[in-house]
């Protein structure tokens, strides 16, 4: 072949191997490859699959925003429940309060200042447990157009008593309330002597209050540090914590909560003159401090002398090998009280025996009477002296002491005992 036929047949064949090459090019394309004839294409589907890519979430991404929808609205629901609960139970607790359907067994005494507004007299409410919405009482107060006419002075209110029977009250002078007694019970009275008054005033029935009494289901202070370690001895379990005070009962009200009143009393009193941590850093038990406490009241004719009283009582407890008995004769006329009583309950007398101190050692089982502060802190700080015996004149209640039993015989006759 010559020469120019050689490039002759090179024209002819280069095209044919240029269409080849885009014909292999269009068939063989694939999802995942592109040729590009040209730059601007390639700008152009770079443009295309970056808005694919931003318009087509991968699956996780939206299991991920399903899965977020799903949890934000378990918690939505859980506020509205929630919110739902808490109105629900302000509603019941706010008309349990206005009507007092289902309250505590509380009274109280609650002087009302002159002067005082229906903000301050709710808080005063509250405080004691008469109520348990202040802010409601003041709405209802305010609709009402009551507040202008509360009277000033020492009210007693019932918990049991619905908005209407306090706002009633309040407006009363407190000495014109027919249903009100009031009652002082002196220091040094029993049990049984308690229970008499009020069972003559018709505030409650003595059995009802000496059981709410034992019971002692209250939430005080005192409660932990009581024992039941002599209880089947005692006459009366709680005789020495129903405070003597001067108390305003209802007609007919709740034993429990006037059992509450005197133990609430006791409970008051022992903390405010801290009397709770002096005991704890004694020698003595609560409850062996509230039985001397009550020989002290019982013997004593005067404050002044209880501090004597007790340290009597002390030196004989620290030598008890020479002063085994303590020999104090309120706790023989205590005796002879309750055996009359244990006799007509069928009960054995050896109960009674156990407090007369003319025949048992030590201490009695329990208290003789319901002390006042002022023993209970004389046994606590008992005055420092020698004296293992006293007497007091009847009459004039002068104390005499003394370090003998030759002495002490000497002082019956001056006190004119013998």
């Amino acid at each position: 072949m010559s020469e120019q036929e050689k490039d002759q047949q090179k024209i002819t064949e280069e095209p044919v191997k240029e269409q080849e090459i885009s014909t292999v090019s269009a068939s063989d394309i694939q999802d995942d490859t592109v040729i590009f004839s040209s730059t601007s294409d390639k700008e152009f589907l770079a443009e295309e699959e970056e808005k694919n890519s931003i318009e087509q979430p991968s699956r996780k991404s939206v299991k991920k925003k399903k899965k977020g929808k799903k949890w934000t609205g378990f918690l939505v629901a859980g506020i509205i429940i929630i919110i739902s609960i808490g109105l629900a139970f302000t509603i019941l607790t706010g008309f349990n309060d206005v009507f007092a359907l289902s309250k505590p067994a509380i009274s109280a005494d609650i002087e009302i200042p002159s002067g005082a507004t229906t903000a301050q007299i709710s808080k005063l409410l509250k405080e004691e447990g008469i109520i348990d919405q202040p802010w409601l009482f003041r709405f209802v107060v305010k609709m009402r157009g009551e507040g202008s006419g509360f009277q000033a002075g020492v009210h007693s209110f019932s918990a049991k008593w619905d908005y209407d029977a306090i706002i009633e009250e309040l407006n009363m002078v407190p000495s014109e309330n027919p249903n009100v007694i009031k009652i002082t019970f002196p220091e040094g009275s029993t049990l049984d002597e308690i229970v008499r008054l009020l069972e003559t005033n018709g505030v409650c029935d003595g059995d009802q209050f000496l059981r709410a009494l034992e019971e002692n289901s209250f939430d005080f202070a005192y409660q932990d540090m009581l024992t039941e370690e002599k209880n089947d001895s005692k006459y009366h379990v709680m005789e020495g914590y129903a405070f003597p005070n001067t108390y305003n009962f209802f007609k007919n009200e709740d034993a429990e909560s006037v059992a509450r009143k005197f133990l609430q009393a006791f409970d008051e009193h022992m903390q405010e003159a801290n009397l709770y941590e002096q005991i704890k850093s004694s020698e003595f038990s609560l409850d062996e401090v509230i039985t001397l406490a009550s020989i002290v009241q019982a013997e004593a004719g005067s404050v002044e002398d209880m501090p004597k009283i007790a340290s009597v009582l002390m030196n004989r407890i620290h030598n008890s090998d020479q002063y085994p008995k303590l020999e104090c004769d309120p706790t023989k006329s205590y005796a002879k009280e309750i055996s009359g009583n244990l006799k007509s309950e069928g009960t054995s007398d050896a109960i009674a025996e156990a407090y007369d101190t003319y025949v048992t050692p030590g201490l009695p089982p329990g208290a003789i009477c319901n002390p006042g502060i002022d023993a209970i802190q004389a046994v606590l700080h008992p005055a420092t002296t020698d004296y293992y015996y006293f007497c007091a004149n009847i009459e004039t209640k002068e104390c005499f002491y003394a370090k003998t039993l030759e002495e002490h015989n000497q002082n019956l006759k001056r006190a004119g005992l013998i």
